[in-house]
């Protein structure tokens, strides 16, 4: 995947989850693929070591 592409999902992965029609773990997966595309920032890596919990969409550290 190209980095535009993977900056463009993942802008997009979290305005729609932002507003419920994306789950966490959907973000976490756009962040990671940013990662692989060769996109990388310390707020990338903190979002690729997050994971959603089970039963909701909470946020909890690895």
């Amino acid at each position: 995947m190209r980095t535009e592409d993977a900056r463009a999902r993942l802008q997009e992965t979290a305005t729609l989850w932002s507003v419920g029609s994306r789950t966490a773990a959907d973000v976490i997966e756009a962040g990671c693929d940013c990662l692989v595309a060769g996109v990388d920032s310390p707020t990338l890596r903190i979002l690729a070591g997050l994971s959603s919990l089970q039963g909701g969409d909470g946020w909890s550290f690895h």
